[in-house]
């Protein structure tokens, strides 16, 4: 209702956003990061599942987290 929805209709567009069935403009995004007091890219889930958004997750953990991936190599005996 902080976003301006209905109080009949508030809970059940968020619940779309939050299920994926419906996803939410950018504006509303930014909206809603507002109220709860975080980042918009909080509110978004990182596409892991091609090998260039794993990579661009990757790249920002690093970037804002300073985690570093290390490739461990094994011997084949």
């Amino acid at each position: 209702m902080a976003l301006g929805f209905p109080e009949k209709s508030a809970d059940v567009r968020l619940a779309q956003y939050e299920t994926g069935s419906s996803p939410p403009k950018v504006d509303l995004t930014a909206a809603v990061a507002q109220v709860l007091d975080v980042s918009p890219h909080a509110l978004s889930v990182p596409d892991i599942d091609s090998y260039v958004g794993l990579i661009h997750t990757l790249f920002t953990l690093e970037d804002n987290y300073g985690l570093k991936i290390a490739r461990w190599m094994e011997k084949s005996t």
